[in-house]
């Protein structure tokens, strides 16, 4: 088995051992040590595939829906109380409150908020434009990768500051697989069912190391049960904020004088 260290090591909390020693104890038997050499964690008793470089380990979850351990646990960790949590664990069941869109707590991303955070406004292939010549600026795949994850925020980030939105590791997203609506009709968000069901696929969006260009694109989406378990696949965390209406700054001692100029 890994040591405490080489584990701390790997997860990237090296400087914040309590943090990590509390996630170990929420995620429990849900998390494994990822190694090129052992890409689906099948082999963590062995000592064979321990010699790997630090850079090359990296965490991985079994399946989407134990990552809400880490929702709640953060809910908690940021003083949100646990009535605006979206998520209820009652021993090994687990269930999505019936109205958790419009709760504050952390939960998973929608398809369509995953989608609208990777656009960034755009409306082209990928946030950058058309051209695959530019992608391994902005996405690690099969052409940069070298068959591996890299840390976060190593190439450049889409307009609203968001890394590895392309590439990297799939992100599982928080409904079940759905038909998208016909034609141009427009739908909200709707909540899903409420229970969370290892047996009724889910979405992954971004694309992830092992794809090709030609699966790393705003639009692509990918779906598996959430029992499956993936080494190019992760999560992201969404929450829901009140709305805040916009108060105006005041104006400027320069705005002033430029005002009386146009005057």
């Amino acid at each position: 088995m890994r040591s405490h260290a080489e584990l701390l090591e790997a997860s990237g909390y090296s400087n914040r051992p309590k943090d990590f020693d509390d996630l170990i104890r929420i995620l429990d038997s849900e998390i494994r040590l990822i190694t090129p050499t052992d890409p689906e964690g099948k082999n963590a008793d062995d000592d064979s595939v321990t010699q790997t470089k630090p850079g090359q380990k990296y965490f991985q979850l079994t399946h989407d829906y134990r990552a809400v351990k880490y929702c709640n646990w953060l809910s908690e960790q940021e003083g949100l109380p646990a009535a605006q949590w979206c998520h209820e664990i009652m021993g090994d069941e687990i269930k999505l409150k019936v109205n958790y869109l419009s709760l504050g707590g952390y939960r998973l991303p929608t398809e369509a908020e995953m989608e609208y955070a990777t656009r960034a406004g755009t409306l082209t292939k990928r946030f950058f434009g058309e051209t695959d010549h530019m992608l391994p600026m902005y996405a690690w795949f099969t052409r940069n990768s070298q068959e591996e994850t890299w840390p976060v925020g190593s190439l450049k980030p889409n307009d609203f500051g968001l890394f590895d939105v392309h590439g990297n590791m799939f992100t599982w997203c928080q409904e079940r697989l759905g038909e998208y609506p016909q034609g141009d009709a427009v739908s909200d968000d709707k909540e899903d069912q409420p229970g969370v069901d290892g047996n009724a696929r889910r979405v992954l969006r971004g694309g992830s190391f092992l794809n090709q260009a030609l699966h790393i694109r705003s639009a692509f989406r990918l779906n598996f049960l959430p029992s499956n378990r993936l080494s190019s696949s992760g999560f992201r965390l969404a929450r829901t904020l009140p709305r805040v209406p916009l108060t105006p700054l005041p104006p400027t001692a320069e705005g002033d004088r430029n005002q009386k100029k146009v005057q």
